[in-house]
């Protein structure tokens, strides 16, 4: 029964997240990609997350970004490394990255982000892995 109710929260889960990247990505297929990619791994890069990927699309729903808003943070300033992005987001929540450089971002400015120094940080206070993350 236990092991019915964990499958079931994990397609519940499933099914919201496919909703919110229809919602976020308004077609944009890089937006789609991204987002399935963070979904998709999110759980292996910050594995003691309590929400796991929703968290992903709360920070988005925060700063209000859509579309190629999403894909310009996932290409551009994350390089396409899922960890990255997971990183900007637990960054923010954990303090360590300033809101003006994520509203920058939200408005489509480059930002220049170390992501070793940030990636350091967050190892320091909760679980964070990339080493098996392969994108």
């Amino acid at each position: 029964m236990a092991n019915d109710n964990c499958f079931k929260m994990e397609q519940d889960l499933l099914t919201m997240c496919e909703v919110k990247i229809m919602t976020h990505s308004e077609g944009n297929p890089g937006a789609i990609l991204a987002m399935a990619e963070v979904v998709k791994n999110y759980s292996k890069i910050d594995p003691k997350a309590f929400l796991g990927p929703l968290h992903f699309f709360d920070f988005l729903e925060t700063f209000e970004m859509k579309s190629s808003v999403i894909w310009f943070l996932y290409k551009d300033i994350c390089g396409q490394k899922t960890h990255n992005v997971v990183a900007v987001t637990r960054g923010h929540q954990l303090g360590l990255l300033p809101v003006e450089k994520i509203k920058l971002i939200a408005g489509q400015h480059f930002v220049n982000i170390d992501f070793d120094s940030l990636i350091k940080d967050i190892k320091s206070k909760i679980e964070f892995n990339t080493e098996t993350i392969e994108n």
